[in-house]
């Protein structure tokens, strides 16, 4: 299953591309995800293990994330443990537009076989439902975090 969905962000390319894929950050810019722990890292790649709080309890996995800058895109990879997917991988898309940076998520995944039908489907329907919520959060605190950082200046 394919799922899209985008957003603008008010502010230049390489900036939103730059915060939004420092990922040391992303506690700061998504609701639910609590740490980071680097793992491994270079130019190009970085393998980390994301924790994130349910609202039960605080659960984690481990991604690789691909960044091309010169196209100014990403593909990423949830690696272990991907339950409660088969197959999870994701890749955004950033484009300048004229209202600003045009930020644009598209997650692949199969749920697992070992899910019941039920599960399968709570999982396809938060897949197709939260994905735009969170980038309406990332958008809502990148621009409260940039507007600060700039009325420093």
């Amino acid at each position: 299953m394919k799922v899209k969905n985008e957003i603008i962000i008010k502010d230049r390319l390489k900036e939103v591309f730059e915060i939004t894929n420092d990922v040391r950050n992303w506690p700061l810019l998504f609701k639910n995800y609590t740490k980071v722990e680097i793992l491994e890292e270079d130019e190009n790649s970085i393998k980390f293990r994301l924790f994130m709080n349910d609202g039960q309890k605080e659960i984690s996995w481990i991604s690789l994330r691909k960044t091309d800058r010169k196209k100014f895109s990403v593909e990423g990879e949830r690696l272990d443990p991907i339950f409660p997917f088969d197959y999870m991988k994701l890749k955004w898309y950033y484009e300048q537009v004229k209202e600003g940076t045009k930020l644009s998520w598209e997650q692949e995944f199969i749920p697992s076989k070992s899910l019941d039908p039920a599960d399968q489907k709570r999982l396809i329907e938060h897949m197709l439902n939260s994905p735009q919520k969170e980038l309406q959060y990332i958008k809502e605190r990148y621009e409260r975090i940039v507007k600060k950082e700039k009325d420093k200046d």
